[in-house]
């Protein structure tokens, strides 16, 4: 005679799955709690190296090159020549704010016609010529002590996928470089033969264009777009506050016989500098955020005026 086995009845199979599924959801809850604590807690213990990083960045740029008085002078509103839209035009215009040509040597300054760059040159410092409207910035421009590659550091907004909502912003680097192409801008006829008759093949910059390395190289500056900049602050942060004080706001290279001491100082530019997760890092693991803010101040290496040769000289 068979003895029938124990088995569970529906009312404890119910029971038992109840039980487990509150246990799994408890324990994914936890364990979901846990992952975002620990991913919270890194990033915000990431955010003073990466702020640290970019901050590096600046200043090395800021170290290798000097402050493009040219651009700051093309961008000031108050500047009636100024171009608010596109780089790299209208350069050596804030250096006729200071130089004349001598070309006799006689003292006396005459036209600036070209041929006289290199000869004794007569510093007019006028007060007018102020490059920058404000000390403070959301840009900084920088350019070589050549006078011959620009550099551009400015924030602009980044969206982590296209279908983002809010944007966070980044840091962005472009880079330009002088060429003697002419006035038209173009390198050569049809058979690369230099074209006397625009200027080509002077020695004398007339044309800026996106540096190599760039996936723009190439373009000419007044074809670049926000989109031709290179993010290089990582896309798990937003910058949330980026300046930069420049100063002094006159080249004193050039206006070395201006007597005021906000003049007569060496170029330097103090920056500013707070950073927080994305938007898109702030959603997927909620919660708050801490910032980190640090501040640094470089001055810049070129000691001599920069006298740069442009068609315009």
């Amino acid at each position: 005679m068979r003895t029938k086995k124990p088995a569970f009845t529906l009312i404890e199979l119910l029971v038992t799955t109840t039980l487990f599924t509150v246990v799994v959801t408890m324990a994914s809850a936890a364990f979901s709690h846990f992952f975002k604590s620990v991913s919270k807690t890194t990033l915000n213990s990431n955010l003073y190296e990466e702020a640290r990083f970019i901050m590096e960045r600046i200043a090395k740029e800021s170290r290798e090159n000097t402050i493009n008085y040219e651009e700051y002078w093309n961008k000031n509103p108050d500047n009636t020549s100024a171009d608010i839209t596109h780089y790299g035009t209208n350069y050596c215009s804030y250096q006729e704010n200071f130089y004349t040509i001598d070309l006799d040597g006689n003292g006396e300054a005459e036209t600036s016609d070209g041929t006289g760059f290199g000869k004794d040159r007569i510093a007019n410092n006028t007060d007018d010529a102020i490059a920058l409207k404000t000390y403070n910035q959301n840009a900084f421009y920088l350019i070589n002590d050549r006078g011959t590659e620009q550099t551009i550091l400015k924030l602009l907004p980044f969206k982590t996928n296209p279908n983002d909502v809010i944007s966070s912003t980044g840091l962005t680097i472009l880079k330009l470089v002088g060429k003697d192409w002419g006035t038209d801008h173009k390198k050569g006829d049809p058979n690369g033969t230099p074209r006397p008759d625009t200027g080509e093949g002077n020695n004398k910059i007339d044309t800026w264009i996106c540096a190599e390395g760039f996936e723009c190289a190439g373009k000419l500056a007044s074809e670049l777009t926000n989109s031709d900049f290179v993010f290089i602050s990582p896309n798990y942060l937003s910058v949330k506050n980026l300046t930069f004080y420049v100063a002094p706001r006159k080249d004193p290279r050039k206006a070395f016989n201006d007597p005021d001491n906000a003049v007569q100082i060496q170029p330097h530019v103090t920056i500013n500098l707070t950073v927080e997760p994305s938007e898109f890092q702030k959603s997927a693991i909620g919660g708050q955020f801490s910032e980190a803010t640090i501040q640094t101040t470089v001055s810049s290496r070129a000691q001599s005026d920069i006298i740069m040769k442009c068609e315009r000289w």
